[in-house]
């Protein structure tokens, strides 16, 4: 009769085991199902946005080279009775878009020397979250906390 207890016991946590696996599985199968379809439609917008956001660039750079072209004209304009205006429109405007590029990039440069090129928050949580764990996982019976070696070959 203990045998047979032992045994329906066994049976039912076996069962209830499986059918907990089972509804882990359906469970991430749904998510995994919610997840692709809503890529799906995400993906289709991309999409459209990618290309709209394509001919806008177009655009865009096209604005600037007739802008660019206009002003090239102007300066032309005030060098009209030298034969090489044009030459000196086209020299100008390349000198004043390259000293904007130039002063860009030296900004630019600025601004990732004064901002730190890593996620200092989400280091210092996983930090803070490493020797929490250190700690819980140190912890004996005894109340004292063994040393946990760091193998990972990187500085804590």
């Amino acid at each position: 009769m203990i045998g047979e207890t032992n045994a329906s016991r066994e049976g039912s946590v076996s069962a209830a085991v499986v059918q907990i696996v089972n509804e882990v599985k359906e469970f991430a199968r749904t998510r995994y199902r919610m997840l692709r379809e809503e890529m799906k439609e995400n993906m289709a917008t991309w999409r459209r946005v990618a290309v709209l956001g394509a001919l806008a660039l177009v655009l865009l750079v096209t604005t600037w080279l007739l802008f660019s072209l206009a002003l090239v004209a102007v300066i032309a304009a005030a060098f009209y009775p030298n034969p090489y205006a044009w030459f000196l429109g086209f020299i100008i405007m390349t000198v004043v878009w390259g000293t904007g590029a130039a002063i860009v990039v030296l900004l630019a440069r600025h601004e990732m020397k004064a901002q730190a090129m890593y996620p200092k928050q989400t280091v210092e949580t996983l930090k803070e979250d490493q020797v929490w764990i250190q700690n819980e996982l140190g912890n004996d019976a005894h109340g004292n906390i063994n040393d946990v070696e760091d193998h990972s070959g990187r500085a804590a």
